[in-house]
């Protein structure tokens, strides 16, 4: 909430004017309707400070006006509640807004002030707690005052509607908004936001959904805003909208790494395997760095578009990142294979690191399927032996086994018998 919603000002007018009505009159003399006098010291010391502050001098103003002995009976209770209005009025100009609706709150209570200048006080007491985030107090103090004015301007209803927002109080927020925004449809992005907010607390995404979109067309530029769109569209059941939130997203420039491989993993989920493939090689490098996640994702995109060319470039250029990792070297001899390219799988697979089952034994089973492709049926026969000794590789090693001559296999008969 800026400055200008919350800001109380150095309105004396009020308290003047009872200055004006107190000041001259004989004390016996006055109505139950009209104030007490005050004193010619109570009022020589509210003129300093009504000065002093029309002169940018809250302090000097403060300082006067604290040293005001405290009273509880008439008539020092009247000039009390004056004092601890100006008061109030010099601590909101000092930046001090839980001191200034300290001192209003005292002057309401005094009882001595008209309903006219308690109307004021509710509104300037409210408004200072607000500013000092005392929500519970600020909402009760404008609580009142609203009441009395059913056709306030829409600043102090979203600052009441702020305060419930603080206090959770979602019932009573989004009532007050909604019809404070029919009254007086805003172009203010704050006051959208609040209401988009309560909606999502209250999880009525349906009518988050068109103020989310109001907040778009102010900003489109804010990340969040399309980020939340496209969750938004998600929790109701739209994936297409969802998608089509982050492709908006990224046309507007707004999107980060992160959201870009979400963007990429999306296409290839509602099976645009292309659209993930041209924007992750568009993006690597520039908003995207050439790292696993990039290539990884970028060569399955590839493949699963039927691009096997580009496929094999993206994860010989991750090998070369990761030469020793071994589910790289893996996915990359897969590639060769279905290209049956064989002898660049087996020159691949002969080079890579042994590792761990079970990575190691599909190794060995690659390596193996390889051979025979190749007609190398003795480097065959050792490397699917080697596979047909783990249960992961087991059942296919020993069927390419089968597949060779009986004779040729024989010797390795004993590695497809019971589980080791």
């Amino acid at each position: 909430m800026g400055r200008a919603l919350l800001g109380l000002g150095l309105a004396l007018g009020v308290y003047c004017n009872c200055l004006a009505q107190s000041q001259g009159k004989d004390t016996a003399a006055h109505s139950p309707q009209s104030p007490p006098p005050l004193s010619a010291a109570t009022y020589e010391l509210l003129q300093a400070a009504r000065a002093a502050l029309k002169e940018n001098r809250p302090e000097a103003a403060r300082t006067m006006l604290s040293e005001f002995p405290q009273a509880s009976e008439e008539p020092m209770a009247y000039e009390t509640a004056l004092v601890r209005q100006a008061l109030g009025y010099a601590l909101a100009a000092l930046e001090r807004p839980a001191d200034a609706a300290l001192a209003f709150r005292e002057a309401l209570a005094s009882g001595q002030l008209p309903e006219e200048v308690n109307h004021e006080l509710r509104h300037r007491a409210g408004v200072a707690f607000l500013r000092a985030e005392r929500h519970a107090e600020g909402a009760a103090m404008l609580e009142q005052w609203l009441d009395a004015e059913p056709r306030a301007e829409l600043e102090l209803r979203l600052a009441l509607a702020l305060a419930y927002y603080h206090l959770e109080r979602y019932d009573e927020l989004l009532p007050l908004l909604e019809q404070a925004l029919r009254e007086d449809p805003p172009e203010r992005e704050d006051w959208l936001s609040l209401l988009l907010q309560a909606y999502l607390q209250k999880k009525q995404h349906s009518k988050a959904l068109p103020v989310l979109r109001e907040l778009l067309a102010l900003a489109p530029g804010k990340r969040d805003y399309w980020l939340l769109l496209a969750h938004l569209e998600q929790a109701l059941g739209r994936a297409t909208a969802s998608l089509a939130a982050y492709e908006l997203a990224y046309q507007q420039g707004v999107l980060q790494a992160g959201d870009l491989l979400y963007l990429a993993q999306g296409y290839l989920e509602r099976r645009r395997p292309h659209a993930a493939a041209r924007l992750l090689q568009k993006e690597s490098g520039r908003l995207l760095p050439r790292d696993r996640a990039t290539l990884a994702l970028q060569g399955e995109a590839w493949r699963q578009a039927r691009a096997p060319r580009d496929a094999i470039e993206t994860w010989q250029e991750l090998l070369r990142l990761e030469p020793d990792d071994l589910d790289t070297g893996l996915r990359l001899a897969r590639l060769y294979m279905e290209q049956e390219q064989w002898d660049k799988a087996l020159e691949l697979l002969d080079g890579l690191p042994g590792g761990e089952p079970p990575a190691s034994a599909e190794r060995q089973l690659l390596l193996g399927i390889s051979a025979v492709r190749a007609g190398r049926n003795t480097s065959a026969l050792a490397a699917l032996a080697r596979a047909a000794a783990h249960d992961h590789t087991r059942n296919t090693a020993c069927a390419w086994l089968a597949s060779l001559e009986p004779a040729a296999t024989s010797s390795h008969a004993a590695a497809c018998g019971a589980p080791q």
